[in-house]
């Protein structure tokens, strides 16, 4: 399964319960090495996180488990408000290069909802170009290889604090990829590019279509939904 990835990497929340429910399906979500510590690596694993590498992907995937990859990653899930649900996979192809070496299929997947748990008062881009961060940097306090489009926005939830809003969540499925067409073969970059585009076209289609809906359903709101929602 390949996504959108939403506000602090917090679709998979919502999305491998509903998948383990609706589809009796145990799915593993692919996170970003940063994540990844002794104090949360029992809960992220436990909860079916796993280390997004390479061989750990590889390892899965011999052993057929059911993914959840976000190509969007940190950077995704980081994004400033005013990028919500548009993909930031810039150019990265490792997850159709794996799920071809396999003979996987991709299918994609739209999420709705998430990027709306909270407002950002200060956007993450804002906060790596401030001067506290720079003289935190001089001093020695930060590492200056840290990339700056992985700082988080400052969030705003639920009556301004930090719980999220309570926000109704949509997703949908779209026509699987099947890739095992290349299993065994390499590749070439016209085919990693044509493969790429037709996944993230049809979650760009799905997006909007649930924007649709979401929008059509929120006219239904009562006031205490709509405070709550703000």
């Amino acid at each position: 399964f390949v996504g959108n990835h939403s506000l602090f990497a917090l679709d998979a929340m919502v999305l491998l319960p509903l998948l383990q429910k609706e589809l009796n399906r145990f799915v593993r979500s692919l996170g970003d090495r940063f994540l990844w510590n002794e104090k949360s690596e029992d809960f992220l694993l436990k909860t079916g996180g796993v280390l997004g590498d390479p061989s750990v992907c590889a390892a899965l995937m011999a052993a057929s488990c059911d993914l959840l990859v976000f190509p969007g990653g940190a950077h995704e899930a980081l994004k400033p408000e005013r990028e919500k649900y548009r993909l930031q996979w810039k150019q990265r192809y490792g997850f159709l290069k794996l799920a071809a070496q396999y003979g996987y299929s991709i299918v994609p997947m739209a999420l709705v909802g998430p990027d709306e748990f909270y407002r950002h008062l200060c956007e993450g881009e804002d906060i790596a170009n401030s001067t506290l961060l720079k003289w935190l940097k001089r001093k020695g306090l930060l590492p200056n290889a840290l990339n700056s489009d992985i700082y988080p926005p400052i969030p705003l939830g639920l009556m301004g604090s930090l719980l999220p809003k309570p926000q109704r969540c949509y997703f949908q499925f779209g026509e699987p990829l099947d890739m095992s067409l290349y299993s065994g073969k390499e590749m070439t970059k016209a085919q990693l590019h044509r493969a790429r585009n037709a996944v993230a076209e049809q979650i760009e289609a799905m997006l909007s279509e649930l924007l649709v809906r979401k929008e059509q359903s929120s006219q239904s709101d009562g006031l205490l939904r709509r405070l709550l929602t703000r």
